[in-house]
């Protein structure tokens, strides 16, 4: 009845399985992209120690009663219903001790710039600190493009600043050599606020955790009334739920239109108690940096940009 109902939904039998220990075989044979939904009778006894220990963050476990008639309908609500909300959640989650040297930079998404502002960030304040800027984001690692080099898990960008690629999901064990150091850590764009504490993907729950230990946060939008409207739902996810974290806010690539004036305006409003920073716009300058693969401060001393950064660092390094 499953196979048959969830067949033409799009849905692949990988494997019919009659004991605990061949479950575990095809578990651990599953693509890591591949999600999957694992439906098993009551009187199997899959605990919740064997669930956890697969550590499979797209596995989803729906229990049928086996005396029971389930509809066809039942059984795909059932199945898509898992899959939004996986049982293993992080609602439970342990508190983390928070990192005074983080700056963490996340942002909307629609390309707001958190790259480019990471990198000049980080370049700004090693001109008097020894920095390591991180590059965190799951779905796209660009800062090694971004400087011309080769991808590797450690590069030396300057005397006082290093580039590191996070593979793995654990930060702390990560960050043990840079403890000393100012980590500017690119996280790349917030994942959908509504069900991060219950998604137990690879990217949901290492965004989650960076943000748990990071006392100064960066929020990066772009100048387009989407990004005012993220911003709004990224300050009430962070009142709820990580209410010790300091958030900053830049409004990006900002223009002097009439319609820039006005979302000026709704950002200014948004901010209340915050601090925020307005960024402009400059592509010729942005243009030259990538030409070069370098920051701004090597292309762009005296542009308005540079100013505005230098404006951002010099606050930043006051707080940490």
């Amino acid at each position: 009845m499953i196979i048959s109902c969830l067949t033409p939904q799009g849905f692949t039998l990988k494997k019919r399985c009659y004991s605990q220990e061949s479950l575990m075989d095809a578990i651990s044979t599953l693509e890591s992209d591949t999600r999957a939904v694992i439906f098993f009778m009551s009187g199997y006894h899959i605990t919740r120690e064997q669930r956890a220990a697969t550590g499979a963050e797209s596995i989803a476990y729906v229990e049928i009663s086996s005396d029971s008639r389930i509809s066809a309908d039942e059984i795909q609500s059932r199945a898509m219903e898992a899959l939004r909300k996986p049982e293993l959640a992080i609602a439970s989650r342990t508190s983390r001790k928070q990192e005074r040297n983080w700056l963490t930079f996340t942002g909307s998404t629609s390309a707001p710039g958190i790259s480019t502002v990471t990198l000049n960030v980080a370049s700004e304040l090693s001109q008097k600190r020894v920095v390591t800027l991180l590059d965190v984001d799951s779905h796209r690692k660009d800062q090694h493009f971004m400087l011309g080099m080769q991808y590797e898990v450690k590069s030396k960008v300057s005397s006082n600043l290093s580039l590191f690629n996070i593979e793995s999901e654990v930060m702390a064990s990560e960050l043990d050599n840079t403890s000393s150091h100012v980590n500017c850590i690119d996280l790349g764009a917030a994942p959908s606020l509504d069900s991060l504490l219950t998604d137990r993907r690879l990217s949901g729950r290492r965004f989650l955790e960076v943000i748990e230990q990071s006392t100064h946060i960066i929020y990066v939008l772009p100048a387009e009334r989407h990004g005012i409207v993220a911003m709004d739902k990224f300050q009430r996810f962070i009142a709820a739920e990580i209410k010790s974290a300091s958030v900053i806010y830049i409004l990006n690539k900002m223009g002097n239109s009439s319609r820039h004036n006005a979302l000026r305006k709704s950002f200014q409003a948004q901010l209340g108690d915050h601090r925020g920073f307005i960024l402009p716009r400059d592509n010729d300058v942005l243009d030259r940096a990538q030409g070069h693969y370098s920051a701004l401060s090597e292309v762009g001393q005296r542009t308005p940009l540079r100013r505005a950064l230098r404006e951002l660092s010099l606050y930043l390094d006051e707080l940490i």
